[in-house]
């Protein structure tokens, strides 16, 4: 839901994520309801913006324009089977977005901590260590439908503070499906 509001514009410093989800907020010994609450009726009082591309998705055109840009960084958050190509997904092709690195959405969880985020140490570690993102760089996420890619934006822009994260929405359900796609199957960096 996270990038739902990003994607209509409304104001990140007032988006809240619950980290670990309804398993740590009971660990925490929060209360927790069983029922639809009692509430009035509201009306809200925000003003939504019209979704642009340049606020948190981008469509093709915009990775097209990112491949052809050597300051794009693409992360591929599916399975390295997927980003290897090995598992279509039910795509016409396989493969991944030339340049892309392989970060496996479900490497920025901890399952130890009930499924918390990993910290910005832990991920800096991995993202910026080991598979050498730039922080100061634009960076497209994507995955197969966006979701996976939505997770990994976060972490990215909210954990680990990125400038400049957009979400491929698309992602690989259009990519791979396209005829004028550029594909590739070798690894970059991948985890």
């Amino acid at each position: 839901m996270w990038w739902v509001f990003r994607h209509f514009g409304f104001p990140a410093d007032r988006l809240k994520v619950l980290d670990g989800g309804v398993k740590q907020w009971i660990a925490d010994n929060n209360e927790v309801a069983i029922g639809a609450p009692e509430q009035e009726q509201t009306q809200v009082q925000e003003h939504w913006n019209e979704p642009k591309e340049t606020q948190a998705l981008v469509g093709f055109n915009a990775v097209q324009q990112g491949i052809a840009d050597p300051n794009t960084q693409f992360v591929d958050t599916r399975s390295p089977g997927e980003y290897w190509g090995e598992d279509s997904n039910g795509n016409k092709r396989t493969g991944h977005v030339p340049g892309a690195v392989n970060f496996n959405w479900l490497e920025g969880v901890d399952f130890a901590r009930n499924g918390k985020f990993k910290s910005k140490d832990e991920l800096d570690a991995i993202l910026v260590d080991i598979l050498k993102l730039d922080k100061e760089k634009p960076v497209i996420t994507y995955c197969q439908r966006g979701i996976r890619a939505a997770h990994t934006a976060f972490a990215l822009e909210q954990v680990m503070g990125f400038k400049n994260v957009k979400i491929y929405e698309d992602s690989m359900l259009q990519y791979l499906n396209r005829d004028d796609s550029e594909v590739e199957k070798e690894s970059n960096l991948l985890l």
